[in-house]
C-alpha cells in the first residue's frame, strides 16, 4: 500500500515545479513523526517545509507544489525590498510607524488585515520620491496578529508590493 501511494504521488507531481528549490527548509509550524523508516512531516500556513528524500538514484520531494505562473494575478510587480520600508515597533501597542524610502514618486496603498483575512484599515498616500514617515493608530484594533499589505505604484515603472506580519498588544 505504501509503494502504491508513493508511486501515485510521484506520477501526479512529476510535471509540477516546487515553490522553492532549496533541498530543505526549516519547519516552524507543524510536526515531524518517525515510525521505523517512514518519516511524516506536516505543516500549516505559508511557511511549509520542502523536503527531499533519496536512496541512490531515486529522489522524492514533498511540500507545497505550485504552478509556474510568476504573477498569478497577471499584474507584473516587484517585491518591496527591506531598504525601502520599515514598520515599527513590532509588537505595537497604540501606534505603528511606517517609513517609506522609494526612489521615485507615486502612490502608496497600505491595507491592514486581521488574521482571518478581514480588512480592518486602508490608507492611500501620495509619495513624492523622498523619505516619508507615517504613523497609524492601532489602539482601536483588537490585540492579535495582523498583516500589513503595502503596494507602491510609481508614476513611471513597475508596481511593487509586500506583506508584513505585525502583532498588536494592549
Amino acid at each position: 500500500m505504501k509503494s502504491i501511494l508513493l508511486i501515485g504521488c510521484v506520477l501526479l507531481c512529476s510535471v509540477a515545479k516546487t515553490q522553492i528549490s532549496i533541498v530543505s527548509t526549516l519547519n516552524n509550524t507543524g510536526h515531524t513523526s518517525t515510525a521505523g523508516a517512514v518519516q511524516l512531516e506536516w505543516s500549516a500556513g505559508e511557511q511549509v517545509s520542502i523536503r527531499s528524500f533519496s536512496n541512490g538514484s531515486f529522489i522524492f520531494t514533498t511540500g507545497i507544489l505550485q504552478g509556474v505562473t510568476p504573477t498569478p494575478t497577471g499584474i507584473p510587480y516587484v517585491s518591496i525590498s527591506a531598504s525601502e520600508i520599515s514598520l515599527f515597533p513590532v509588537p505595537s501597542n497604540d501606534f505603528l510607524n511606517a517609513v517609506f524610502k522609494f526612489n521615485k514618486p507615486g502612490k502608496v496603498f497600505v491595507q491592514i488585515y486581521q488574521a482571518n483575512g478581514m480588512l480592518t484599515a486602508a490608507f492611500t498616500h501620495v509619495y513624492t520620491g523622498s523619505r516619508f514617515n507615517q504613523t497609524y493608530r492601532t489602539d482601536q484594533l483588537a490585540a492579535g496578529a495582523y498583516t500589513v499589505h503595502v503596494v507602491f505604484i510609481p508614476v513611471n515603472g513597475v508596481r511593487q508590493q509586500g506583506s508584513y506580519k505585525i502583532t498588536i498588544q494592549h
